[in-house]
C-alpha cells in the first residue's frame, strides 16, 4: 500500500520545484501534480526515492498506477488501463486536484468511462468558477474557457500572472486587451533571458567535459609499461575512439534521439497509418529546431525567419527537442504569423503535413487555437491532407465539432469529400457525429445535419455504442429527445455486450434518459443482455434506484411476468440477493401477486427461495400474508419450503400459515 506524503514532505517537494524548475505552488493538495514545471530528472526523483516513504494523506492501492498517474499528468500521452484510470480519478477527486479534471474528462472519453466522464464535468463546472488567478498557468490548454468563466477583474488580474505558454494559447479575437501585448512582451524577454543563460551554461559545461574527457582518453594511450612507440600503437576497433590523431569534435555533438521502442499495438496502429497516410512518414530522422529560428517566429521577425531559412533550407522541417516535436509550421500556427506561414508555405522542401508529437499538423493547431487568418491560407493549400489524424485517432473534423469552428467546416464542405471525411473514426470508432454527443455540442449537430442530412445516426463505435447510448451514459437530455425524434433512430440496437441505449442510462442512474427511451413505442421490452436479462429484470439484479423499476411497471405492466434464463422473477431475484429494501417496496405492487407461484428451473417459488436462502424472516413474513400463495408448493426435489427453513423462527412463521403434513 503506497501512502502520500504529510503536508510538510508536500511542502518541501513544492519548494524544490520552485526553486529548481521557477514553479509555483500554493497548496499542498497540488504539490505532487505540479509536474509541469518539474525537470525529468526531478520527476524521477520525486518517483523512484520519495514514494515508498509511508506518510499520512490518503492512500492508493496500485503504486504503478500513482507512476502512471504522475506521467498522465505530466505529458498527457501515458497509457493507462481503464482499471488506473478509475483509480487516478478517484485519487484526483480525494485530493480536489480540479487543475486535472478536464484532462481527466478527455482521457474518459477517450476510454469509454462515460459515467466517470459525466461526474467529472459535474465537478469541474463547480470548481470552474472557484480559480484562483494565480493559479491560471496551470489552465492552459482550457485558458479560454476558463477566462470566459472569470469576471472581468479577476480575468485581468489572471493576465498578469499568465507565463508565455498560456498567453499564446489566448484567442485574441475573444479577449483583445492591449494588457496582453504587454505582458507577452515581458514574458518574451524574460524567457529570452534565461535561454540564454542556459546556452551559455551548457556549453560552458560541454567545454569542460570535452576537456575532461580528452584528458582522460589520452593518458589512457600514453600508460604503457612497454617500450613500444606511441606511433605504432594499436587502437582496437571497440575503443571509444579509432586513431591516436583523430581529433574529436567540438563542440560535441548532441547524442542521437533514440526511436521508442513500440509495443505490438502502437506497431500495427503505425502501420495502418503508414498505409493510410504515406506523405506523413517521409521524415525518417528528426531535425533539431535551431533556437534563432524559433524566437524569430515567436516575435514575428520576418526578415530575420527568411534569413535563417536561407542558411539553412533543412530547418523548414525541423523540430524542437522537447516533448511537443513542433516545427516551424505549427509555430507560426500557434503563435498566428500569417506573414511567416505564407513563407513557409512558399518553400519548396516544407513538409506541409509535419505532426508533431501528438500527431498534429498545422492545420490542427490552427483550429484549436482559432487561428482565423492561417486555417484560410492552410485551406487553400492542396496539400494540406484534410484525412491526417492525431495519435488518438482524431481528425480536423473531431476537432472542428468541439470548438465549434464553423466557418472551417463550410470552408471545408465546399472543397468536397466531406462524407469521407466525417466517415473517418478515432481509434475508439467514433465519428465527428459521435462526438458532438461525446462533447455535448448541440450546435455542432446542427451544423453537421445541415451539410449531411442523411447522415447514419445508428452508427456504432468499436464498443457498438450508437450516438443514443452515448447520450444515454453521459446525461445529454436535450440531444438524446432530439436524436429520438429522427425517424431512423433504432432505439433497440445493442452494444458489443448486447445492452440497448436504455440498460446504459439505467446503469448510469441518468432517470430522464430512462423514460425518454422506454417510452418509444417500438422500443423492446423483452429484449435481453448478454447474460440472459431483460431491462427489467437486469435493473432488479444490480439494484438500481427503485423509482427505474416503479416507472417501467406503470409504462409496461406486464415485466412483471418476465424471468430469466434460470426461470427466475423479480421476487425470485431480491430475496436470493437481499435486497430487503427492494423487496419491501415491490411486494407492495398491486401486480405481484401475478408471480408469488411461478417457478425457476428448479420448480422453486420465491417461498423455496426466501426459506434457503436467509436467516432474516421478513421475507417469509411478507410472503406468507399472501392468500394466493401456495406455501406448502415442492420444488423438483418434492420438498416444501418448510423443510428448507434454516432457524426456528422461520419454522415457527410457516407452521402458522402451512399446513404441515
Amino acid at each position: 500500500m503506497i501512502v502520500l506524503k504529510s503536508p510538510e514532505f508536500i511542502n518541501d517537494i513544492a519548494i524544490k520545484v520552485q526553486q529548481e524548475e521557477g514553479g509555483r505552488v500554493t497548496s499542498y493538495k497540488l504539490a505532487p501534480f505540479n509536474l509541469f514545471y518539474a525537470s525529468h530528472k526531478l520527476r524521477n526523483e520525486f518517483i523512484g526515492k520519495y514514494i515508498e516513504d509511508p506518510i499520512h494523506i490518503g492512500t492508493i492501492s496500485d503504486k504503478e498506477s500513482f507512476k502512471k498517474f504522475l506521467e498522465l499528468m505530466y505529458n498527457k500521452e501515458t497509457h493507462v488501463s481503464k482499471e488506473q484510470l478509475i483509480q487516478i480519478i478517484k485519487f484526483a477527486k480525494d485530493l480536489e486536484a480540479s487543475i486535472f479534471y478536464p484532462c481527466l474528462i478527455d482521457a474518459c472519453s477517450n476510454s469509454g468511462l462515460y459515467s466517470e466522464q459525466r461526474e467529472l464535468e459535474d465537478l469541474n463546472e463547480k470548481y470552474k468558477n472557484q480559480i484562483d488567478p494565480k493559479d491560471i498557468n496551470l489552465y492552459a490548454d482550457n485558458i479560454n474557457d476558463v477566462l470566459e468563466s472569470m469576471p472581468e477583474v479577476k480575468r485581468c488580474q489572471a493576465i498578469l500572472q499568465m507565463n508565455l505558454e498560456t498567453l499564446q494559447k489566448i484567442d485574441r479575437a475573444k479577449f483583445n486587451y492591449p494588457l496582453l501585448d504587454t505582458i507577452y512582451n515581458l514574458q518574451q524577454q524574460l524567457e529570452d533571458r534565461a535561454i540564454q543563460e542556459q546556452t551559455v551554461q551548457t556549453q560552458f559545461e560541454s567545454i569542460s567535459e570535452s576537456e575532461s574527457d580528452t584528458e582522460a582518453k589520452m593518458a589512457d594511450v600514453y600508460k604503457d609499461d612497454s617500450n613500444i612507440p606511441i606511433q605504432n600503437k594499436v587502437i582496437h576497433e571497440d575503443d571509444d575512439y579509432n586513431t591516436v590523431e583523430e581529433k574529436e569534435d567540438f563542440p560535441p555533438k548532441p547524442p542521437a534521439r533514440k526511436k521508442p521502442i513500440l509495443n505490438p499495438n502502437e506497431l500495427r496502429k503505425e502501420s495502418e497509418d503508414i498505409q493510410k497516410h504515406p506523405k506523413q512518414f517521409v521524415q525518417d530522422e528528426i531535425i533539431p529546431l535551431d533556437y534563432s529560428l524559433e524566437r524569430a517566429i515567436r516575435k514575428n521577425n520576418l526578415t530575420e525567419f527568411k534569413a535563417l531559412i536561407k542558411l539553412n533550407k533543412k530547418q523548414i522541417n525541423a523540430q524542437n527537442q522537447n516533448n511537443q516535436l513542433q516545427g516551424p509550421i505549427h509555430l507560426a500556427a500557434i503563435n498566428d504569423r500569417l506573414d511567416i506561414m505564407i513563407e513557409i508555405l512558399q518553400h519548396p522542401d516544407v513538409n506541409v503535413n509535419l505532426q508533431d508529437s501528438q500527431k498534429k499538423t498545422a492545420l490542427f493547431h490552427a483550429i484549436e487555437n482559432k487561428r482565423v487568418q492561417i486555417i484560410d491560407r492552410l485551406l487553400k493549400d492542396e496539400r494540406v491532407d484534410l484525412e491526417a489524424q492525431m495519435k488518438d485517432g482524431r481528425t480536423v473534423m473531431h476537432l472542428i465539432v468541439e470548438k465549434e469552428d464553423f466557418t472551417t467546416l463550410r470552408k471545408i464542405a465546399r472543397k468536397g469529400n466531406i462524407e469521407k471525411l466525417l466517415a473517418i473514426k478515432d481509434n475508439l470508432g467514433n465519428s465527428p457525429f459521435h462526438y458532438c454527443i461525446l462533447k455535448g455540442k448541440e450546435k455542432s449537430l446542427d451544423e453537421l445535419e445541415k451539410i449531411m442530412p442523411e447522415y447514419d445516426v445508428n452508427d456504432q463505435n468499436k464498443e457498438g455504442l450508437t450516438m443514443l447510448h452515448l447520450a444515454a451514459a453521459l446525461r445529454r437530455t436535450t440531444l438524446l429527445i432530439r436524436l429520438l425524434e429522427n425517424p431512423t433512430i433504432d432505439v433497440n440496437i445493442q452494444d458489443n455486450k448486447s445492452k440497448t441505449a436504455a440498460f446504459t442510462a439505467g446503469d448510469n442512474q441518468n432517470f430522464e434518459e430512462f423514460k425518454e427511451i422506454v417510452k418509444k413505442d417500438d422500443y423492446d421490452i423483452d429484449a435481453k443482455s448478454e447474460k440472459g436479462l431483460t431491462l427489467f429484470l437486469y435493473l432488479v439484479l444490480n439494484k438500481k434506484d427503485y423509482k427505474f423499476i416503479e416507472f417501467l411497471l406503470e409504462e409496461k405492466p406486464d415485466v412483471i411476468k418476465q424471468q430469466d434464463e434460470l426461470g427466475r422473477t423479480a421476487l425470485h431475484i431480491m430475496i436470493s440477493t437481499k435486497n430487503l429494501e427492494m423487496f419491501n417496496t415491490f411486494i407492495e405492487h398491486p401486480g405481484v401477486d401475478q408471480i408469488l407461484n411461478m417457478v425457476d428451473r428448479d420448480k422453486r417459488t420465491p417461498l423455496h427461495i426466501a426459506a434457503i436462502n436467509n436467516e432474516n424472516p421478513d421475507y417469509v413474513e411478507r410472503l406468507v400474508k399472501f392468500n394466493k400463495l401456495d406455501k406448502n408448493a415442492r420444488d423438483v426435489t418434492n420438498k416444501t419450503a418448510y423443510e428448507y427453513a434454516k432457524t426456528k423462527k422461520i419454522q415457527s412463521i410457516l407452521m402458522k400459515y402451512t399446513n404441515i403434513n
